[in-house]
């Protein structure tokens, strides 16, 4: 049974338990000359339906690999995916999606850089991220959230599988993502989805501390 909008704030609070912590920064510090909307995106491209440490993972690949956006922009999709490894979750749609988002935005503003998207008002900016080729809800709200401070509720289907037991079996993510938008205020959804971003990743961090200390225990005499 699909819960209705109160409900499923009362939900996803209490998966957030306490945790209101804020972003962490690690992926998302643009190199020098880069401009950090377009860091941003890439961040948040390697984000969906993956996990936290995976995409931090992914970006310190990246960075190791690549100069800069524009670099990443003219690599190709098969390149990228041997950088960030072809066990990565739909990597070739990943980036595939992200190339032609990053050359749409070199074509409309011949650099890899958005300087005008501060300018508008956060609607039409999260607008003319959604129109960009290649360009992800998922993304697009991830960015006008942190770097626009917009209210925008990023859901993809890890977060929609995470709520499952509330919602209606037909949800989709943009759904879910309007729902949870009309659930909480603007300034609240911050904190909230910078908690189920930490809450989503925690299966993943907590596997590979246990093979590390499996692997630790093996050693000893």
């Amino acid at each position: 049974m699909s819960a209705g909008v109160e409900e499923l704030r009362a939900a996803v609070e209490k998966l957030c338990g306490q945790d209101r912590e804020p972003f962490s920064s690690a992926g998302s510090q643009p190199n020098a000359g880069d401009c950090r909307m377009v860091r941003q995106i890439i961040t948040s491209f390697m984000l969906w339906e993956s996990t936290l440490s995976r995409a931090e993972r992914a970006m310190q690949a990246i960075d190791c690999e690549l100069t800069d956006a524009n670099e990443l922009r003219v690599c190709l999709p098969s390149e990228l995916i041997s950088i960030i490894g072809p066990r990565y979750p739909r990597a070739e749609e990943r980036c595939l999606r992200l190339r032609a988002t990053l050359n749409a935005i070199f074509e409309s503003e011949h650099r890899t850089a958005l300087p005008e998207l501060e300018t508008l008002g956060k609607r039409e900016a999260r607008t003319a991220l959604e129109s960009l080729d290649g360009m992800l809800p998922f993304v697009a709200a991830r960015v006008v959230l942190i770097e626009l401070g917009g209210h925008a509720f990023p859901v993809d289907s890890r977060v929609t599988r995470l709520l499952q037991s509330h919602l209606d079996p037909q949800e989709t993510a943009s759904s879910v993502g309007s729902k949870l938008e009309r659930a909480f205020r603007a300034g609240e959804v911050a904190p909230i989805y910078a908690a189920l971003e930490r809450r989503l990743d925690k299966p993943a961090r907590t596997s590979r501390s246990a093979s590390r200390s499996r692997k630790a225990g093996s050693r000893l005499p």
